[in-house]
Order: structure tokens, then C-alpha cells, then sequence
């Protein structure tokens, strides 16, 4: 870990996100929530199984044996620390009742089908409704210890890919750039990948998600890498597109320039009132007049905090608008079959006036000499 890494760290206002999410909250109605991410964003701790209940008036955090010490030395605050033995849908049921809880609240799309009907029969008496984007909407702008976090991960990306592309040579198979640019997160204090590493050689780049196997390099080739980390919790997403060689085909300088016009276009359109739709628009416009619009399948973008896609959603379907401190990819690509494709994608920061760039490699056309 580097001391600028080091330099990012600010303290996450756990105080104030209960805070606002107890605004949010009706006299004798209880939040639950069985979610991971949801429950680390309100507490601090990161675990595979937790429960939260919060009313106005009283906080419960429930964990088995496996996460009690870990819950009691991270959880600062009014939280109340409880372990159980019992599930833990059934616990924070109880603890939610003994809080005067009359109501219960879930959002749904953060429990499972079962969840919930455990939820139902552990109620005694309370009623159980659904709530949506009670705590993903508090989620949605950033405070300045999420920003830094994120800032941290984009760091701590950008580095490795910077290292494990100056390492690049014939013969290399997509797997092992891959193993490299995620040893590179490793070694310098990421905690793991924010998703599954994507690194296309070729005709493959035209696959926008396809996964890296033991396709080798070539003269020829094209790079394409998709790539996070995740550092203090927050994820990072970036995607560049390289030229290994020293022709280069027409067709793909291109495209290239086309997706790297898009691209700005969308990054001009980011602001604080701005549409999501209004955001793809600029992009896919662009892509579309310039003749390739059948080829620009997925959204321009999405938000990323502590999960790698979250709301809002840079696409043709999302009318909500963008308010500032909120994070979000700019990601256009144009994808050829059989040929290659170009994605760059940077994380930018909408403000009241734009975006704010976090990431920072280079976006014209690289070319990297065998």
C-alpha cells in the first residue's frame, strides 16, 4: 500500500445514515433487512449472514457466533450487538416486536422469495409491507468517506492494469493477464476483484462480456480489458481498449474513434438534473449516425458504490435523474462479430456543473509494439 492509497481513507458517517434512514420511518414501523451490502452500509461490518431492524427509537444488528467479535469490534455507535443461534429471519422478527414495532418493512428486491415468507410467519401480529428504495435511494449519492473509498479503488486499479500491460508479450493467454491485473489489486491493498476480471484477445473483444480463456496473443490483436478492484468496500470499473501491433486496421481505428466520441458526448451530458435516458441518448446517437447502432447492445452506464451495479442506470429505460454526489460509469462500445470491438469506460462524479473524471489512464488510441 502506497501512502497516497493511505491518504484516502476518510471515516464512513454511520451516525448519519441512520439517521436519515430513521427519517425515512413511520412512528412503530421497524426496517429489516437480511441484506449484506445494505446492512455494511448502515453498520460497518461486512459479513455473509447478518439481520438489521431500525425503528425511530431503537437499532439491532443480530449475527451468529462466526461474526460476534468481528460485529463488537467494528460497530461503533447505538447499535445493539446480538448473537444468535436461531435464523436469522426469525430472530430479527422477534427483535423487531420487542422494539413496539407494529410494521414491518422490507425492501423487496433485497431478500428472497423465502426470506420473506419466513419473515410473514415469524410476524406475530405485525404487519409486513414492502418499501421500495428505502435505504438503495439513501444509497444513491455518495458522502465524501464512499467518494474517497472509490477514488482509492480506481488508484489501486489503474496501477495494476499499468503494470500488467507493460507486461504484455506474445503468446500470454487472456487468462494469465488476466491472473496478473488481479495480483496487482492484491499487492497493493485491493481487497478482491469487483467482479469477474474480463480480458478478450482478437475477434473475442467483440464478446462485451465474455470471460478470458487461453486465446494467446498475437500480433494483430485486439485488448480489450474490463476490470475493478475493491478497496475499503467501495468498487472500482474500468475499460480500455488496446492495439497490440503496428498495423492497424482501418476498420478499427474507426470504431475506436467513434466509441471515444460517444463516450465524451455522454461525459458532456452528465450534470446534476440531467436525465439518465438523455445520458445514453448522447452516446448512442453518436454511435447510431455514425452507422454502428446495431452494434451498441448494453446501457452507457450504471452507479457503483459497494456493489459494482447499482441505481441509477445510464440506459434507454432509466427516467430518473442524476443528482450530484452521485457516482456513475460512462462505458459506450461498438462490437463487430468476427472482427473485434472497443469498449472505454471511466467512473465520473456528477456534480451541479458535470462530471468530475476519477479515472484517469489515457483514452486515445494506444498501441502497444510486440
Amino acid at each position: 500500500m502506497d501512502q497516497w492509497t493511505d491518504d484516502l481513507r476518510v471515516a464512513p458517517d454511520y451516525p448519519g445514515r441512520l439517521a436519515r434512514l430513521r427519517d425515512l420511518l413511520e412512528p412503530g414501523e421497524a426496517f429489516v433487512s437480511l441484506d449484506g451490502p445494505t446492512n455494511l452500509y448502515l453498520t460497518g461490518l461486512a459479513a455473509s449472514a447478518s439481520a438489521i431492524t431500525v425503528t425511530r427509537d431503537a437499532a439491532e444488528l443480530l449475527v451468529d457466533f462466526r461474526y460476534i467479535e468481528q460485529a463488537q469490534q467494528s460497530v461503533k455507535g447505538e447499535w445493539r450487538i446480538t448473537q444468535t443461534g436461531d435464523p436469522l429471519t426469525r430472530t430479527v422478527s422477534r427483535a423487531a416486536k420487542a422494539q413496539g414495532a407494529g410494521v414491518l418493512s422490507v425492501e423487496p428486491d433485497r431478500l428472497t422469495l423465502k426470506q420473506w415468507h419466513s419473515l410473514l410467519e415469524g410476524a406475530d401480529g405485525m404487519r409486513c409491507q414492502t418499501r421500495e428504495n428505502l435505504v438503495a435511494g439513501l444509497r444513491q449519492t455518495k458522502d465524501s468517506g464512499e467518494i474517497a473509498a472509490i477514488r482509492k479503488a480506481i488508484h489501486i486499479a489503474e496501477a495494476a492494469v499499468q503494470e500488467a500491460m507493460a507486461e504484455v508479450r506474445i503468446g500470454m493467454t487472456e487468462s494469465e493477464l488476466a491472473a496478473r491485473i488481479e495480483y496487482g489489486f492484491k499487492s497493493r491493498g485491493g481487497r478482491r476483484p469487483s467482479f469477474d476480471t474480463i480480458v478478450l484477445f482478437g475477434a473475442r473483444s467483440s464478446l462485451p462480456h465474455g470471460a478470458p480463456g487461453d486465446t494467446r496473443l498475437e500480433p494483430g490483436m485486439v485488448i480489450l480489458v474490463d476490470c475493478g478492484c475493491v478497496a475499503d468496500h467501495y468498487c472500482s470499473d474500468l475499460t480500455r481498449t488496446w492495439f497490440f501491433g503496428t498495423l492497424i486496421p482501418p476498420w478499427f481505428r474507426e470504431i475506436y474513434e467513434v466509441t471515444r466520441q460517444a463516450q465524451a458526448a455522454a461525459i458532456a451530458a452528465v450534470r446534476g438534473g440531467a436525465e439518465c435516458k438523455a445520458v445514453d441518448a448522447a452516446a448512442r446517437d453518436l454511435i447510431r449516425d455514425a452507422g454502428y447502432g446495431a452494434h451498441f447492445g448494453h446501457g452507457t452506464g450504471h452507479s457503483l458504490g459497494l456493489e459494482i451495479h447499482e441505481n441509477p442506470r445510464l440506459n434507454l429505460q432509466d427516467t430518473s435523474r442524476l443528482e450530484p454526489g452521485m457516482v456513475v460509469t460512462v462505458e459506450p462500445g461498438i462490437y463487430l462479430s468476427g472482427q473485434g470491438g472497443v469498449r472505454i469506460e471511466d467512473v465520473v462524479l456528477v456534480t451541479d456543473t458535470g462530471a468530475e473524471a476519477l479515472t484517469s489512464l489515457p483514452k486515445d488510441l494506444q498501441v502497444i509494439e510486440p
